[in-house]
């Protein structure tokens, strides 16, 4: 492989990280880390619920709802920002793609309707 094409890979790889670690720390707040931790403590199944719930929950916004939908697409067609046939890099791109998801729709739905929805799965699996 060309010098410059593993130069490209690394500065390409640093600045993904940059972002996906400043991304990560900026919706990191100590109410959205807590939630967070009570999801993974729940079973794959209510983990599912909670998702299905809270995109039928009338008080989230249409478009954060809409926000994994598009990232589906976007996994699924064969047209990528970076291609995936760069080692590494191509990979990459999704996995960001797939963090600025999440802090989108983290940022978006209201912490009270995702606190009613943990609590209810919690609940649920007792």
């Amino acid at each position: 492989m060309p010098d410059w094409l593993w130069r490209f890979i690394l500065i390409a790889v640093g600045a993904m990280a940059l972002l996906g670690g400043l991304g990560w720390m900026a919706y990191c707040d100590a109410a959205v880390r807590a939630l967070i931790e009570r999801v993974e403590d729940l079973s794959w199944r209510r983990r599912a619920g909670v998702a299905f719930a809270v995109a039928r929950d009338a008080r989230v916004p249409w478009w954060a709802r809409a926000v994994p939908l598009l990232v589906a697409v976007y996994l699924v067609i064969p047209l990528d920002i970076i291609p995936d046939f760069i080692p590494v890099i191509g990979q990459l791109d999704d996995v960001l793609i797939i963090g600025i998801a999440l802090w989108v729709m983290l940022r978006a739905i209201p912490p009270d309707v995702l606190e009613e929805h943990v609590r209810a799965a919690e609940r649920a699996e007792g």
